[in-house]
């Protein structure tokens, strides 16, 4: 039994690669990575829709208003 104090326990860490080929292998991911980006960004604008004002089924539903109005305007005119 130790009663003195405790060390912490230290571990000689040595880096799977050295930081010139770390820094090598993000730079090629990161400019990977950028051209997809740029590629995506390019093929997502020419292939945008753009959108109308109001979607088909709110064109329906006033077709439908005004068919109904133009039945009960008939009615009354006759």
């Amino acid at each position: 039994m130790k009663l003195g104090k405790v060390k912490n326990k230290t571990f000689k860490y040595q880096p799977r690669f050295l930081k010139e080929n770390v820094t090598e292998i993000t730079d090629d991911i990161t400019s990977e990575k950028n051209d997809f980006i740029l590629k995506w960004n390019e093929n997502r604008k020419q292939n945008r829709k753009v959108k109308g004002a109001l979607s088909l089924p709110i064109y329906i539903a006033l077709l439908l208003l005004v068919l109904i109005g133009l039945y009960i305007a008939n009615l009354y005119i006759k």
